[in-house]
């Protein structure tokens, strides 16, 4: 699912192709938008990228920015290394502040997800309640 790889941060630009990135150092997804497709995506409003930093389609992570929707979007769940490796890319402190909601909202569950698992244990809870007191009655 996750083809992890290693990267020297310091000798790579976003406009940088997936193939000439060179092994080094930080691990990182090495995953192209595309090639995460189906996973779980997470988007913040940022106004616009700064300035010389854009995502081709074989970026190596799964990160794209939505110029019509000002967004930028992550899609599955972003390591400490690609954190750090996207941070890096630019100094931006709006870019930056993107990345920090990005990195956050990707590492936690959506609520639909975790009202869904609410909804089960109270299904399941009930379920052993009515088997304890059926049995109750019919031995007791």
């Amino acid at each position: 699912m996750n083809t992890d790889s290693a990267v020297d941060v310091t000798t790579i630009a976003a406009n940088q192709t997936a193939s000439s990135v060179q092994a080094k150092s930080l691990p990182f997804r090495h995953k192209t938008w595309f090639q995460a497709e189906g996973e779980r995506e997470v988007a913040v409003q940022l106004e616009s990228l700064p300035a010389g930093l854009c995502f081709p389609e074989d970026f190596p992570e799964p990160l794209r920015y939505d110029a019509d929707k000002r967004q930028l979007a992550y899609r599955g769940f972003m390591s400490h290394g690609s954190f750090c490796y996207l941070q890096q890319l630019h100094s931006d402190p709006r870019y930056a502040q993107a990345l920090d909601d990005l990195y956050t909202s990707s590492s936690t569950r959506d609520k639909t997800h975790r009202s869904f698992i609410s909804w089960w244990i109270f299904v399941a809870v009930g379920v052993v309640v009515a088997i304890i007191i059926l049995a109750h009655a019919l031995l007791g």
